[in-house]
């Protein structure tokens, strides 16, 4: 069964081009939202027609975002269909020495944001391989700021079939991303594993953080 309460975050994926125009205002009653992240693709899905931009809203109760017709009041709803909506249960985080670790944490414009989206052929296994080995060899990469890690609750929209399990990684602008820490990280033989035996093949976007700000 989906997560139906706790702490998490809440994707609200859009694209601009197609002449939306969004602001990050939602208004769901109780959610308390902590904060508000502003984010830019910058990978090349949007030349597929994934979404280009997203507002990521920290909140420390995702129950009631799963509330029938809750996300569908926001003032954005004339727009839905041009935008993807997820809500996720944390189920873990980690950072940085000195790092912020409240709600939300601090990711100063430029930073960049790494989401990998999983349906793995066997959880228990992934949950394992990401505790015990990925998430160690992560925090070597130069850079690396902090990392969450996220269970699907619910997907709006035309997100049906969305992975079950969501990765958030954020660097610095200035990162050892596809670097020999970061290779190391992807090509074990547990990592390798893991990929060969995903239902369907893991989704990765990457991002620049545009602004973050406290409600």
């Amino acid at each position: 069964m989906p997560p139906t309460k706790g702490a998490g975050i809440v994707l609200r994926l859009f694209n601009p081009t197609h002449g939306a125009k969004v602001g990050p205002e939602i208004y769901v009653p109780g959610s308390d939202i902590t904060h508000i992240t502003t984010i830019a693709s910058t990978d090349d899905k949007v030349q597929t027609g994934a979404p280009s931009a997203s507002f990521a809203y920290h909140v420390k109760h995702i129950s009631k975002f799963l509330i029938e017709g809750a996300y569908e009041r926001g003032p954005a709803h004339a727009e839905a269909g041009l935008i993807q909506c997820f809500v996720y249960k944390r189920i873990s985080k980690l950072s940085r020495d000195g790092h912020e670790l409240s709600e939300g944490g601090v990711a100063p414009p430029g930073s960049v944001m790494v989401c990998v989206a999983i349906t793995p052929g066997d959880t228990e296994d992934y949950s394992k391989w990401y505790d015990e080995e990925h998430q160690g060899m992560i925090t070597k990469v130069p850079g690396w700021i902090k990392s969450e890690r996220y269970e699907l609750a619910k997907a709006y929209g035309s997100q049906v079939g969305a992975a079950p399990f969501l990765a958030v990684h954020f660097y610095d602008e200035k990162n050892g991303l596809g670097g020999p820490e970061w290779r190391a990280s992807v090509e074990t033989i547990w990592s390798k594993k893991i990929r060969e035996n995903v239902v369907v093949p893991h989704y990765r976007r990457v991002w620049k953080v545009v602004e973050q700000k406290a409600v």
